[in-house]
């Protein structure tokens, strides 16, 4: 698919040069002025910030199209040559590491966990050469698949929460595990406590934040409503072994039925700023696929999923309330794209950068049209979100 942008910052600053900086050369050097731009640039998107317990686009956003894809499957025979699914995106220092899971053609293992590296929110991304950076292990709870990574530092430590699936004496496969290390490239080091929380609604691990000395973590109950999608749900400890306490009541819910998010969820990540829990979020709109009774049906159902971007706040991370002029990113506003899922964001106030699963409408270019017709094509996109402030 062909780099599609829609509002290029980068493009802005440069038209601005060739229109004025060479006008003026005899009188300024060039690097101190393109010195000063960035200074200037950096200063109003770190130094800004709404008032203290304000929702997010309060005076309205703007949104812009970030290069889609981001990140494509690897070459035939790599171990991400099949799909890519986002994960958390994360800044340590001056570098950005996106991380994400993906499975290859011919390895029986289904997702592992991967990372790639940028100097910007919106890339280009070098994947890591040690990919992946966390992989099944022969423990029952994770021999089928690791996913979901959400990533945070406390102290001088990185931690990892992630979905680990494998057999389970519960009733269900699905179970949240640790990882830590000493840098966000690993290496990774698996808790000998794992899994650190085995319930029924947290499956889909989707945001980890630490608020006076308590620990949130967010998740979605995979397949409550449909396959893959469920409600959002909240878990709360003292540390991150544990134990979770899990609130039974989800903290958020689908819309009604006809709405843009009446199929639920499939993941999300929520982070506390400025006083608030705020997350964004898949929200899911498809026919009912559990009325099915032919499972081939039922399958050409989930298929043709549509998904789009929402976005939502809290001021005590149980009860959120969706804001009104959801979906921030509808999927109508994004070229060939069916399903925006497994929704990340990284806050540079008063940009918020939106990191997702890319799913098409039709087959992009240079893909396996057969793989596409099968279940579908899954990359990595970007989208931008600005904070009006007047």
């Amino acid at each position: 698919m062909p780099f599609q942008q829609k509002g290029d910052y980068s493009e802005l600053l440069v038209n601005w040069s060739n229109n004025n900086v060479y006008n003026i050369m005899n009188k300024y050097n060039v690097l101190i002025i393109a010195g000063i731009l960035v200074l200037v640039c950096t200063s109003c998107i770190t130094s800004v910030k709404p008032e203290p317990n304000t929702p997010f686009f309060a005076k309205g956003l703007k949104h812009t199209l970030g290069p889609n894809p981001a990140l494509v499957p690897g070459d035939l025979g790599s171990w991400d040559d099949r799909v890519l699914e986002s994960g958390d995106c994360f800044k340590d220092g001056d570098t950005y590491y996106w991380f994400y899971h993906a499975h290859s053609s011919w390895d029986k293992v289904s997702y592992q966990i991967g990372v790639a590296t940028s100097g910007s929110p919106l890339g280009p991304w070098n994947k890591y050469e040690g990919n992946p950076i966390l992989k099944v292990s022969e423990k029952s709870h994770e021999t089928y698949c690791v996913a979901c990574p959400m990533v945070v530092k406390d102290g001088d430590k990185y931690y990892m929460i992630y979905l680990s699936a494998g057999d389970s004496p519960v009733g269900w496969g699905w179970s949240v595990s640790l990882a830590s290390a000493d840098h966000p490239l690993g290496p990774w080091t698996k808790s000998d406590k794992n899994p650190i929380l085995v319930h029924q609604h947290m499956g889909y691990p989707g945001g980890l934040v630490k608020v006076k000395d308590k620990w949130y973590m967010f998740g979605t109950e995979p397949s409550e409503v449909h396959p893959d999608y469920g409600r959002m749900y909240v878990a709360t400890a003292d540390i991150l072994e544990g134990p979770w306490e899990v609130r039974e009541e989800p903290a958020l819910s689908e819309g009604p039925r006809g709405s843009w998010d009446e199929g639920t969820f499939s993941e999300f990540e929520v982070q506390y700023f400025n006083g608030l829990f705020h997350a964004f979020y898949g929200g899911s709109q498809f026919p009912e696929i559990k009325d099915s009774t032919d499972r081939k049906e039922a399958r050409k159902k989930r298929l043709r999923v549509r998904e789009g971007i929402g976005y939502a706040y809290s001021e005590d991370g149980y009860n959120f309330t969706k804001y009104e002029g959801n979906p921030v990113v509808p999927y109508q506003e994004v070229p060939n794209c069916a399903a925006m899922a497994e929704v990340h964001f990284l806050i540079e106030y008063p940009r918020i950068y939106c990191y997702h699963t890319l799913r098409y409408l039709e087959s992009p270019d240079e893909e396996n049209e057969a793989w596409f017709e099968q279940s579908w094509v899954e990359h990595l996109g970007t989208q931008v979100l600005e904070d009006k402030l007047e």
